[in-house]
């Protein structure tokens, strides 16, 4: 079991002036300013559409906040935990994102269908989810290297 104090000791020891450390924390930094897809998307309904003002359509936008606070919670806790497992844990972390987003775009395209009338194509879902698997790859791929002493391969 670590202490708080090795915890400490091992996040201190990164370099501060790694190019790869800044670039990571810059792109976490951009990921981190999104809202979830179904903030969005309820950002975006029209309050005049005799959809929204539907029972489906209030049911189905509750599930916003709930995505707002599993994306906070994920951008807070999936770079700690890989940089805090030194890189072990990062598969993990992005099959992880990967599934909590796609239940995010799937809540988003139930939204649009029952506030707005649109359809989103089960095609559309699965891209935006790669897109944003492909996103979180490359900024988890930058922290990596940044523990664990020097990366022969950034030399």
């Amino acid at each position: 079991m670590r202490t708080f104090e090795s915890i400490v000791r091992k996040l201190t020891a990164v370099p501060a002036t790694s190019p790869r450390l800044l670039l990571g924390l810059v792109l976490c930094g951009l990921l981190a300013g999104c809202a979830s897809q179904s903030a969005r998307v309820a950002k975006s309904l029209d309050t005049e559409h005799s959809d929204f003002h539907s029972n489906s359509c209030k049911g189905a936008l509750a599930s916003v906040d709930t995505h707002e606070t599993i994306k906070t919670s994920r951008l807070i806790a999936g770079p700690t935990l890989v940089l805090l497992s030194g890189g072990l844990l990062a598969i993990p972390v992005i099959a992880t994102n990967a599934a909590l987003d796609t239940y995010d775009q799937l809540d988003a395209a139930k939204i649009k269908t029952a506030c707005a009338g649109q359809q989103t194509s089960d095609l559309e879902i699965a891209g935006n989810v790669a897109q944003n698997g492909a996103l979180s790859l490359v900024a988890k791929g930058l922290e990596l290297p940044t523990l664990g002493g020097s990366n022969p391969a950034a030399k």
